[in-house]
């Protein structure tokens, strides 16, 4: 026994015994990590192989408008996931073959969410489908074929060459009602002096130096003197009645003093009639300055505006001279029509006025002859003179305010007739589909996240030519704001507007053998893009609404084209019936061009932009011009609504029911070989995630999936 303890025979292997241990320890725990590694690994990729599949049962009709969604079942997608991970796991394999694990599925669970009905999620399926299928350079053809022909900045010229025809035009009005006073009154206060002053010369000359208090003072002493001669006369009858013998001459006697009575009566009567003529001329003068003092207050208030109106008639017609010269690039003759007084005409009528008004308060005051010449012929001849030039200027400018009128007539006419024309052709094109309108009405409303205030879009060409040129002026300012160093910026929603155009029918489509949906099937037979971009719950409304603001543009560029042409420059027109000129040009041409582009079958490469020599000839068509409003005004929020509405309609599939997006869990098990006691503790630390139950190790999995 003392040998055995003592010796050293066997220590090796009890070394080796306690060294081995910890490694077979070692080698077991990491081996069973190794499994659960494993075991993680093959459950993770069957989870997201399920969720694939589960996100492979797309509906096959949206996806023909590049969507993608499924309207999957809770049963079906567990279904799905448990057959799909239960045969991507070792249970699933053969029994004959070998392996280092035996996952297990224990339990799964899914949830599907993100809907097509989601606007953040059918923009980025619209984007991802239309960045292959509608490159930029389609669109930005189009804003280049404006752009590199300068047809923008010509529209924006000519628009603004009409507004400030519009604002001298209404300038003109304006110092024409202030002359047309001026004019009333100078000619009152002309009129009552040569009415007059003949009578008031002819009557001072009668009345002389006399005066009412003279007069009234002679014709007092003439009342006395007849009554003390009628007092006489009744005294010597008296008398002649009392002594009969001396009757003969105190007859004679009565005889005289009545005849000195009746002379003194006559002379009265002189008196008297002198009187009454004094009276009233004071009173005929007094109301002729009453008058004169009204006419020129009312001259003297509207002579001022006139002048300064003059002033800006002069510097606007010079700059609109210079702004059709260049436009025109060639020299052009100026506005005859608008004429110019200048100050020194206003100036010498106001001296002429003040003179005479003056004379005439100082004759008035004086009320003798010396003062009357001072109002002397040759001022009033003068005088006189200007009045006739001004209302030969008068008479002109009625002249041309019939010539306006008459154009204006003619302008109001084409529109008429334009309006019609277009009327007709969308009666023709729109077919009964009121109850498809209140369906696609009903699942707009639906889709729409936010409340609707419906833009009431213009359905009806304008009648009034001034409201027609204010209109379509404002396709110019959209344009222009729409086109610049920002355009970039808006590569989203080009997209969004193209997708609308190429996945929806328009009232000038026409299959070119492209592979997309079955347009010439949808319900809504040829105006899908144009109830995307309105928003009108009929036929009529959506087409009515494309042509008037299609008219809009092509009237713009129609007159554009008129004020361009330099054989059309003015010669005695004022701007304003000059740009009435280009508006009736504008409405009957549009109007054909309206025409043609609804009739692709016979115009396929659509109109050209602007028909002008020396012009790039550059055609565009009605889905050109789709687009372009589209760009300029679509309200993306409202177009996607209305979109979704319409797949839902042709396919009556609800989006709010398609998800795109599936999220799944799984937990999956594996046998451990070796100690799961110590792997429980490792879990615990954190080195393994999941869960010891008896013998079997539990993992848990997530994982997301989505179109």
């Amino acid at each position: 026994m003392k040998r055995f303890v003592k010796g050293d025979r066997g220590a090796v292997s009890v070394f080796l015994i306690v060294l081995i241990a910890p490694i077979f320890f070692f080698n077991a725990v990491l081996i069973d990590f190794a499994r659960i590694k494993l075991a993680e690994r093959e459950s993770e990729l069957a989870l997201k192989t399920a969720l694939d599949s589960v996100m492979s049962s797309f509906d096959v009709k949206v996806q023909d408008y590049g969507l993608y969604g499924m309207d999957a079942g809770q049963t079906s997608m567990d279904t799905i996931m448990q057959t799909v991970i239960k045969n991507n796991l070792p249970q699933g394999l053969d029994n004959n073959s070998y392996t280092y694990t035996d996952t297990m599925l224990e339990s799964i669970s899914a949830a599907a969410s993100h809907t097509l009905k989601e606007h953040p999620v059918l923009k980025q399926q619209i984007l991802e489908e239309m960045k292959y299928r509608a490159p930029l350079e389609l669109t930005m053809g189009i804003i280049d074929a404006f752009t590199s022909s300068k047809a923008d900045a010509m529209m924006h010229g000519s628009v603004a060459f009409a507004r400030e025809a519009k604002k001298l035009e209404k300038k003109i009005e304006k110092r024409q009602d202030h002359i047309d006073k001026l004019l009333t009154a100078a000619k009152s206060i002309k009129e009552g002096l040569d009415s007059n002053l003949p009578t008031y010369r002819a009557n001072l000359n009668r009345i002389g130096n006399e005066t009412e208090t003279s007069l009234n003072d002679k014709i007092r002493n003439l009342n006395q003197q007849i009554g003390d001669i009628e007092s006489q006369i009744s005294f010597v009858a008296m008398q002649t009645s009392n002594n009969p013998a001396t009757s003969a001459s105190l007859a004679r006697q009565i005889v005289a003093l009545q005849n000195e009575a009746s002379a003194k009566r006559a002379e009265r009567e002189k008196w008297e009639e002198l009187l009454r003529l004094l009276i009233e001329t004071k009173k005929s003068m007094d109301k002729l300055r009453g008058k004169i003092q009204k006419d020129k207050e009312s001259f003297d208030k509207n002579v001022q505006p006139a002048m300064k109106l003059d002033h800006e008639i002069k510097v606007q017609k010079e700059q609109l001279v210079s702004k059709l010269r260049q436009m025109n690039q060639r020299d052009t003759t100026d506005f005859a029509s608008v004429k110019v007084y200048g100050d020194a005409f206003f100036n010498q009528l106001k001296q002429h006025v003040l003179k005479v008004s003056s004379a005439y308060d100082r004759f008035h005051s004086s009320f003798n002859l010396s003062s009357l010449g001072q109002l002397d012929s040759t001022q009033l001849s003068e005088m006189g003179s200007l009045l006739q030039k001004l209302n030969e200027m008068t008479s002109e400018h009625q002249g041309n305010q019939a010539e306006r009128k008459k154009l204006e007539k003619k302008a109001k006419q084409n529109l008429a007739e334009a309006s019609l024309r277009i009327a007709k052709r969308v009666t023709v094109a729109c077919v009964n589909s009121g109850a498809k309108y209140d369906k696609v009405q009903s699942y707009y409303s639906a889709y729409l996240p936010t409340t609707d205030s419906l833009v009431q879009y213009p359905q009806e060409i304008p009648q009034d030519p001034e409201e027609m040129q204010e209109h379509s002026a404002g396709f110019s300012d959209l344009l222009m704001g729409s086109i610049g160093d920002k355009l970039l910026d808006f590569r989203d929603k080009l997209y969004v507007d193209e997708y609308g155009l190429s996945k929806f029918n328009h009232f000038a489509y026409v299959k070119k053998g492209i592979v997309e949906p079955n347009l010439s099937k949808h319900k809504l037979k040829n105006q899908e893009a144009e109830y995307i971009l309105y928003g009108f719950n009929s036929c009529e409304g959506n087409l009515s609404a494309a042509s008037a603001e299609l008219f809009s543009a092509r009237f713009l560029l129609r007159m554009t084209e008129f004020i361009l042409d330099p054989t059309n420059a003015p010669l005695k027109a004022t701007p304003w019936t000059f740009v009435l000129g280009a508006i009736s040009y504008a409405a009957l041409h549009a109007a054909t061009d309206i025409v043609e582009l609804l009739s692709p079958e016979n115009h396929p490469d659509g109109v050209e932009i602007m028909n002008r020599p020396g012009f790039d000839k550059i055609m565009l068509t009605y889905k050109d011009y789709l687009r372009l409003f589209m760009l300029i005004h679509g309200n993306e929020t409202k177009m996607m609504a209305r979109m979704q509405a319409l797949i839902q309609l042709n396919t009556d599939k609800d989006l709010s029911k398609l998800a795109t997006y599936t999220e799944g869990n799984s937990q999956t098990s594996v046998k451990l070989w070796f100690l799961p006691g110590i792997i429980r503790v490792l879990n615990l630390t954190g080195i393994a995630s999941g869960e010891v139950q008896k013998n079997r190790f539990h993992i848990t999995k997530s994982a997301a999936s989505s179109y």
